[in-house]
């Protein structure tokens, strides 16, 4: 009995932790409404109408305000079609308004995905230059300062032949050349210094691009097994399912490992998908909630 109730417990815990829906909605009447179409998520346009963008008188501003609620309805619509191409299932008894903000809600995630892997590719082109700077800025100077030599060299001699040799545009080409190479100025004066500013991006969030991402694949994992639970009233064995499903259709195309979803029972396991398990998990012992506007793609 007291395993029981232990359980029961937990599994209360864990209902009241994943509900994001419910904390975003208590705090969305009190949000500001947004001046341009980027300014929140798209799921929380299509979720809460009071923070689109209002018109104005602005001629200016509100073409650029018709154009971002244009291309809010294609990509939104987009998605939404995709859901029903790849992964019709998770549309399946959604009313029109949560087929909308599901799709909204697969977007944002994706887009925080394909981020994810520009910004370890930039992390990695970092590294690597930090690790290589010293030497190919040495390389570089010493190429830079022979290749002067050289032209010095060369503009002296041709300076000095007879005009009648066919020297003189030699004469002039190194002269030009001398002076861009001087102009310049030397390796030093212009190439960063990479270990100094991965090791200050550490704390500068100024210069948080120079430092390894931080992964969204828990925080997004969460996101959309919230919604699947709470909006969508799905039990937690079919959010990880769904979610599983989503990960495998739309995020593996960017790097994101499949992960294996049981979508009937089997030998004596339960329908689901440990790895979205395991993310939600994570996510609630670390403490970690999406803010109140989520987190917008930058």
């Amino acid at each position: 009995m007291a395993r029981k109730r232990k359980a029961q417990a937990f599994a209360a815990k864990w209902v009241e932790a994943t509900n994001w829906i419910a904390r975003l909605d208590a705090e969305a009447p009190s949000l500001p409404a947004a001046n341009s179409w980027l300014y929140y998520p798209f799921f929380m346009f299509e979720r809460y109408r009071h923070l689109r963008p209002r018109p104005t008188k602005d001629f200016r501003r509100q073409q650029h305000l018709l154009a971002g609620e244009e291309s809010f309805r294609e990509q939104v619509g987009e998605w939404e079609r995709r859901l029903a191409s790849e992964v019709p299932d998770a549309l399946q008894g959604l009313e029109r308004r949560q087929r909308r903000q599901l799709a909204a809600l697969a977007l944002h995630t994706t887009v925080k995905m394909q981020e994810f892997q520009r910004s370890k590719a930039k992390h990695a082109r970092y590294m690597k230059l930090r690790k290589e700077a010293p030497r190919r800025r040495r390389v570089l100077r010493a190429k830079v300062s022979q290749t002067r030599a050289a032209v010095r060299t060369l503009l002296e001699y041709s300076h000095e032949l007879d005009p009648l040799l066919g020297a003189e545009r030699f004469t002039r080409a190194a002269d030009e050349a001398l002076k861009k190479l001087e102009s310049a100025g030397n390796p030093s004066d212009f190439v960063p210094d990479f270990a100094g500013l991965i090791e200050s991006g550490k704390s500068d969030s100024s210069l948080k691009y120079y430092v390894w991402p931080t992964s969204p694949i828990n925080q997004c994992t969460f996101l959309l097994y919230g919604f699947f639970r709470h909006e969508c009233s799905l039990t937690g064995d079919e959010s990880e399912v769904q979610v599983g499903k989503l990960r495998n259709a739309f995020w593996s195309k960017h790097g994101v490992p499949r992960v294996i979803v049981r979508e009937k029972y089997s030998d004596a396991e339960s329908r689901g998908c440990n790895s979205v398990h395991r993310s939600v998990s994570r996510v609630i012992k670390a403490g970690v909630q999406p803010p109140k506007k989520l987190s917008k793609p930058s």
